[in-house]
């Protein structure tokens, strides 16, 4: 008999350890994804302030364009290069 509750004690353990990596795993996620939109924020600052920095640069060369017009689609973002600076629109409402 001292086998068999060592073998469900273990199993106890076992599941109650699960259910608590389940848990933290959610509040990981949870942690991960509210700061998502901070981040998102910084990049695109960062993307703006790389694009007036090297507006010349993008307009010169078309692989570069390309380039940097790629990693804003990645995020659904799309650029518009008029001509005092580009523009990253985000919020696609703002664009009909």
């Amino acid at each position: 008999m001292h086998g068999l509750w060592v073998g469900a004690g273990a199993t106890a353990k076992k599941e109650l350890a699960e259910v608590k990596c389940k848990k933290r795993r959610t509040v990981l996620a949870e942690d991960h994804l509210a700061q998502m939109p901070k981040q998102l924020d910084v990049f695109k600052t960062n993307q703006e302030e790389f694009a007036g920095k090297h507006k010349q640069e993008i307009l010169e060369k078309p692989e570069f364009l390309a380039q940097f017009q790629d990693t804003c689609a990645l995020l659904g973002w799309i650029l518009w290069p008029p001509e005092k600076g580009f523009i990253l629109f985000t919020d696609f409402s703002i664009c009909w």
